[in-house]
């Protein structure tokens, strides 16, 4: 799993993202904007129209590999990378499920929905509206003290006590995957390197 905050990335003409509008799985979800961007996917603002709420949609869009076709949905591997790719095709789908069987684990980012469409892989999650830690650090001055980021990060402490009890180990918890929402709501996500 990865990422889902409100750190915009700025589209530029003719790049890779899926357009403004676009259905996804047979037009329960569409893509409102890009959220950001990594070396493995493309994380969109996404509204899902069965339980009528915003949604982080993740494409698994490795762009060493891979490239979008004419239609502006599907993609196909790039000339030699077609092992790889699928590789990743399948790892991503592991991941995504065993991300998905952490339900109801407070502090966790939620999967709610994993699907292959247009040659790859889809992960629907909660989107948390909000800003990660990293951005909060950067706001108050680069400096947080001890006694605030212990309230801060015990939730998150928490989580990863529940992932441990369940032989789930994050491997990349860093500032840039803890998000905050508005109401000082702390979780953890991005899973993409969870074993």
């Amino acid at each position: 799993m990865w990422c889902c905050n409100s750190h915009i990335y700025k589209r530029k003409k003719n790049t890779m993202n899926l357009k403004q509008g676009t259905q996804l799985q047979g037009g329960r979800y569409r893509i409102e904007k890009v959220l950001g961007q990594g070396g493995f996917g493309i994380t969109y603002i996404g509204y899902d129209h069965n339980l009528q709420t915003r949604v982080a949609i993740k494409e698994y869009y490795p762009a060493h590999l891979v490239q979008r076709n004419k239609d502006d949905i599907t993609v196909s591997a790039l000339s030699g990378s077609d092992e790889d790719y699928q590789r990743g095709v399948e790892r991503a789908l592991r991941e995504s499920r065993m991300a998905a069987g952490l339900r109801n684990i407070p502090g966790v980012v939620q999967v709610h929905n994993v699907f292959q469409a247009n040659h790859t892989v889809y992960i629907v999650m909660d989107y948390v509206e909000g800003k990660t830690l990293s951005h909060y650090v950067q706001d108050h001055s680069g400096r947080v003290l001890l006694p605030e980021a212990i309230h801060l990060l015990a939730p998150v402490a928490r989580a990863l006590q529940a992932l441990h009890s369940r032989n789930v180990i994050h491997r990349d918890v860093k500032p840039q995957n803890i998000f905050v929402n508005a109401n000082g709501d702390y979780k953890l996500g991005d899973f993409g390197t969870a074993r």
